[in-house]
């Protein structure tokens, strides 16, 4: 019993000292001229992630992966995810492996997959750079968009990313990208 709970004081001082990330959302706020502001704190580690996500997008998760559904939109969602690291040898190799697991990671049914773009990011959260995606596919015939920007983080990927129907992709995506500014401490 007493090896148990060392080995298990042990495992997390190793996975804090790590920087594991925990998706578990905290809720809270902070105040900008006397407003109320939602907020959401997550773990890395010892260290806290805050971000603001869109005002009434619905929050569910936790762990490794942590979801937002729009209300005002059907079969669309945003995921922030947790992800084992992989190295690679130059900005093209990345930029490819990335595109190739994301494309892996498709439904099984989408059909008519195109590579929109691929390509190093030009949103940087918390002075990290890293991968843009944004693909185009049909499921069940309806055509959908989905960006997903991978950053690396240590000896893990955190990978978000938005998925929406066509129609509904560059509002939606506009509003959640805009979010991401909000992110701190990644």
């Amino acid at each position: 019993m007493v090896q148990s709970i060392i080995f298990a004081i042990g495992f997390a001082l190793l996975a804090s000292a790590r920087g594991d990330f925990d998706f578990t959302p905290i809720a809270s706020f902070y105040e900008v001229e006397g407003i109320r502001v939602p907020n959401l704190h997550f773990q890395n580690g010892a260290k806290v992630i805050s971000y603001s996500p869109p005002s009434g997008w619905r929050t569910s998760g936790g762990g490794k992966k942590v979801e937002w559904i729009p209300q005002e939109a059907v079969q669309a969602g945003a995921v922030i995810e947790a992800r084992p690291g992989r190295d690679f040898a130059d900005e093209a190799a990345k930029i490819k492996g990335l595109r190739e697991q994301a494309l892996e990671e498709l439904p099984r049914q989408a059909m008519q997959v195109e590579t929109i773009e691929a390509k190093p990011s030009e949103l940087v959260i918390s002075g990290r750079g890293g991968v843009e995606l944004l693909l185009s596919y049909t499921l069940f015939a309806q055509q959908f968009r989905s960006m997903i920007l991978w950053i690396p983080h240590d000896r893990e990927w955190v990978r978000i990313s938005f998925t929406a129907r066509a129609s509904d992709f560059a509002v939606l995506e506009k509003v959640f990208r805009r979010s991401l500014y909000s992110m701190e401490g990644l």
